[in-house]
């Protein structure tokens, strides 16, 4: 708060003393010598200070009565009623022997001031005063030597002034004459007197009054005077009549402000802009603040004991207060410039992704960086590493923008926002399609890889995963890149390119990714949903027995990555959907069909796993021919009754089984309930025969099936294996006799 300037003089005060009865001045005066009154005054108060005056007598003469006008700038001070009567009469008198009237407060003149004698005036003179508003006007005498006014004197102050009043001299043909007057405040007929006791009057000093005044809060150094008003003012002896002359000694006092403290401030560290709170005494009418030095931007008394104020560009130093009672100093203020911030790295991520943000002035002070915001947001595990690094992680809510403000705020204030930052939104994802697929043990398969991002803004550049699959069920055999990965780096002005597939079979991991090359290097491609980006081949492995295949076996993703254009990892990379891979006891080669005089043959590679089973409804039996020993299942069949029917074993490398290409430890038996046709216990001690037969014996025509039951009746225990690579099969022959055979 700036004081404003309380020098300039509004309304004069004067405490005027009305003659009581029995004191009005005779024609005759008392000569006195050395009597006078004077206004006793501290020597300085301070603003706000309330105070005595005293009016002080040393007479030799016997004074019963006095009266006064006395004025005081109203500016600085104010009266406080009411007075109080001092000792001086009453100690001649005798207590309850005075007639004190206290007064009564108004407005009037104090002073007049001639600023132009004028010309041509001539005796008598007449004063007068006229406007002003006054209840009653003021009065005066003038004198004028060769017609020019030389001295003017107040007579009557006046009462019931609300402006200044205008006072003109008449006499002979004199004008020009320009009277200023003074107004104050009049507290009117202040007045002492004795009204009975001995003859005689009080002699010696004492105390005539007491007033009381309060200096106005805010008032500037200065020196005022207390003046007693002549010739309304005066003694009396016990006659009545006035003591003449006596010497009136007015009271000037100085107004002084205390000096102000600083006890503490807060923050002790600030940079341009920071507001401080400044604590200690005294700070009414703080004229100026400065931190080390460097005057406040602003500030304002909040009160006497508390400033607010704004650092300006700076040093460090002292906060200095001063105010008109002097000026306080505190040490201990450092002067913390604003931070910069040149760099963050990486440039672009999404939520939880670690960044890094380069510049200077992040460790001025301890503790000096109080957040960092990438779009308004603060920065999550924030750590100031030293005075050019801080490092932290984006946090959830960022604004999804090419443009979000990287700000460091620090004691120094904000750093500038022309690095920015671009915010991708999470939940990007790597996964497999189709969601399920069933194999046959024999064909190869593929599954899809797959890319999609929530935010269709994000530019890619390129992505790697992890397949994990079950190695002792499928081979993976090799991968391609996917059609829409490469209609998105066709549609870019891309090459899209695949990485080397790393196979660890023993884990059952695959390694794969792709990149989008050449092009603009400030874009990348947009994953929309579900892109395809590579196209996986496995074969599927046979088991020991086709008629019970093993579990279904599920490809998932781990360690999914997505890169942007500045070949930085995106976070919050999911893994997406898997694939379920199901197997089915279908025959692994076409069913036959069997028309009339035909036989039905089915092909098994050489590399199956050892197996000697029956295809239910279908009367073919297949196996690799490795060493083994199997346990043959009971297998039931329909056959045609009016067929005949055998089971033989042959091979592509030339006829039916030979001891040369197979042997069997024991020798095979196979039984065969009852039917149309007949059935045979058969031994086959390695060479090509028939196993089983079944003869219609004389039936004339086509009746429907016939359901047969083959049972092996020992374990099958093979001892060598075929001599040459190829299909071995079991071939049934199938001939419809319709009109006997």
């Amino acid at each position: 708060m700036k004081i404003s300037n309380l020098a300039k003089k509004v309304l004069g005060a004067v405490v005027a003393v009305g003659i009581v009865a029995g004191m009005l001045v005779p024609a005759t005066a008392v000569l006195a010598a050395n009597d006078s009154v004077t206004v006793t005054v501290p020597a300085s108060v301070a603003p706000g200070q309330t105070f005595n005056v005293t009016l002080d007598i040393n007479t030799a003469h016997q004074v019963r009565g006095w009266q006064f006008d006395v004025a005081f700038d109203s500016s600085v001070l104010s009266f406080n009623a009411p007075t109080v009567e001092g000792p001086f009469v009453k100690t001649y008198a005798g207590a309850g022997n005075t007639y004190f009237n206290p007064g009564a407060l108004t407005t009037g003149v104090s002073n007049l001031s001639i600023s132009n004698g004028g010309s041509g005036y001539s005796d008598p003179l007449t004063v007068t005063f006229t406007g002003g508003g006054a209840s009653s006007p003021a009065t005066a005498t003038a004198h004028q030597t060769a017609g020019v006014i030389d001295s003017i004197t107040l007579t009557r102050p006046g009462t019931g002034y609300t402006s200044a009043p205008n006072i003109t001299i008449s006499g002979g043909t004199g004008s020009g004459a320009v009277i200023t007057p003074t107004l104050s405040g009049i507290v009117q007929a202040f007045a002492d007197a004795q009204t009975g006791g001995p003859a005689g009057g009080a002699t010696g000093t004492g105390t005539l009054v007491t007033l009381s005044f309060t200096v106005a809060a805010g008032v500037l150094p200065t020196a005022s005077t207390i003046h007693i008003i002549p010739p309304t003012s005066g003694l009396s002896d016990q006659n009545g009549i006035t003591i003449t002359p006596v010497t009136f000694n007015d009271g000037t006092f100085n107004v002084v402000w205390p000096a102000p403290t600083i006890t503490s401030f807060s923050p002790v560290f600030g940079g341009q802009n920071v507001n401080v709170i400044i604590t200690g005494t005294n700070f009414t009418g703080a004229t100026a603040v400065s931190f080390g030095g460097t005057p406040a931007v602003s500030y304002t008394v909040t009160s006497a004991t508390q400033i607010t104020a704004t650092v300006a560009a700076g040093t460090t130093g002292s906060v200095s207060v001063t105010t008109p009672g002097g000026v306080a100093t505190k040490s201990g203020f450092t002067y913390v410039a604003a931070p910069t911030v040149s760099v963050i790295n990486p440039v672009t991520g999404t939520t939880g992704q670690s960044v890094t943000v380069t510049g200077s002035g992040f460790a001025t002070v301890a503790g000096n960086v109080q957040s960092v915001t990438v779009g308004g947001v603060a920065l999550t595990g924030v750590n100031t590493v030293n005075d050019t690094t801080i490092t932290g992680l984006i946090a959830a809510g960022t604004p999804v923008s090419t443009t979000d403000p990287v700000v460091v705020n620090t004691y120094g204030g904000a750093s500038n926002n022309t690095v920015t930052f671009k915010y991708y939104a999470p939940s990007g994802a790597i996964g497999l399609n189709p969601a399920t697929v069933t194999s046959d043990f024999v064909s190869p398969f593929t599954v899809n890889v797959v890319g999609s991002m929530q935010d269709s803004t994000a530019m890619v550049r390129g992505w790697s995963a992890t397949i994990n699959y079950d190695s002792s069920k499928v081979s993976f055999t090799g991968v391609a890149g996917g059609t829409d990965a490469n209609n998105l780096a066709t549609a870019a002005s891309m090459t899209y390119w695949m990485s080397p597939a790393s196979v660890n079979t023993a884990a059952g991991t695959i390694t794969i990714g792709g990149a989008f090359l050449g092009g603009d290097s400030t874009k990348g491609v947009n994953f929309s949903s579900s892109s395809v980006l590579a196209v996986l081949t496995f074969q599927p492995k046979a088991p020991a027995d086709i008629n019970n295949p093993p579990a279904s076996m599920t490809l998932t993703v781990t360690n999914p990555v997505i890169v942007d254009y500045i070949a930085q990892n995106m976070a919050n990379v999911l893994g997406g959907l898997s694939t379920i891979v199901s197997f089915q006891a279908t025959p692994i080669c076409p069913l036959p069909t069997t028309p009339a005089n035909q036989s039905a043959t089915m092909n098994i590679p050489a590399t199956l796993a050892p197996t000697l089973t029956f295809i239910a409804p279908w009367d073919v039996c297949c196996w690799n021919l490795v060493p083994s020993q199997k346990n043959m299942a009971q297998r039931t069949m329909t056959v045609f009754s009016n067929a005949k029917w055998e089971i033989m074993v042959s091979g592509t490398n030339g006829g039916y089984m030979t001891n040369s290409a197979l042997k069997l430890a024991n020798p095979l038996q196979v039984s065969s309930t009852a039917g149309t046709g007949t059935g045979n216990n058969v031994t086959v001690n390695g060479a090509a025969q028939i196993l089983a037969t079944g003869d219609p014996t004389g039936q004339q025509q086509c009746i429907g099936g016939d359901l047969r039951t083959l049972t092996f009746t020992q374990p099958v225990l093979w001892t060598d294996k075929p001599s040459t690579t190829g299909y071995y099969s079991i071939t049934t022959f199938f001939t419809a006799i319709c009109t006997g055979w």
